[in-house]
C-alpha cells in the first residue's frame, strides 16, 4: 500500500508513500489517532480478504484509519497511468475542488 500511495502521488506531495505522523479529521469526522494507527493497521492488515463482504469490510477500516495524509489507495497496479488520474481527480474532489477534472486540462 505504501508504494502505490507514493507512485500516485510523488510528484504532488512530499510526504507520499509515508504513513503519516499527524491527527486528521474531515469535517466532524475523525480518522484514526496517530497513537493507535499503527496497531489499527496492523489488525486491517490480518483481515481476511477472500470474500466481497471481507473485502468491504477491510476497505471501511482502511477508510477509518486512512494512514496518508492524502491520496489513500488500494490497487496493485502501479503501472496504470487511468488510476493514476483518478486517483488525482478524487484526491481533488474529496478536498471539494469540483471545477476541473484532470483528463481535461
Amino acid at each position: 500500500m505504501t508504494l502505490e500511495n507514493k507512485f500516485l502521488f510523488e510528484d504532488i506531495y512530499d510526504f507520499a508513500g509515508e504513513t503519516r505522523t499527524i491527527n486528521l479529521a474531515k469535517g466532524s469526522f475523525r480518522f484514526a489517532p496517530v497513537m493507535y494507527l499503527q496497531a489499527a493497521l496492523d489488525s486491517i492488515d490480518a483481515m481476511p480478504q477472500d470474500t466481497f463482504d471481507h473485502i468491504v469490510e477491510k476497505y471501511v477500516e482502511m477508510n477509518i484509519a486512512h494512514p496518508f495524509r492524502e491520496g489513500n489507495a488500494l490497487t496493485d497496479d502501479i503501472t496504470s497511468r487511468e488510476i493514476y488520474m483518478n486517483g488525482i481527480d478524487h484526491s481533488y474532489y474529496y478536498e471539494g475542488y469540483t471545477a476541473f477534472k484532470v483528463g481535461e486540462l
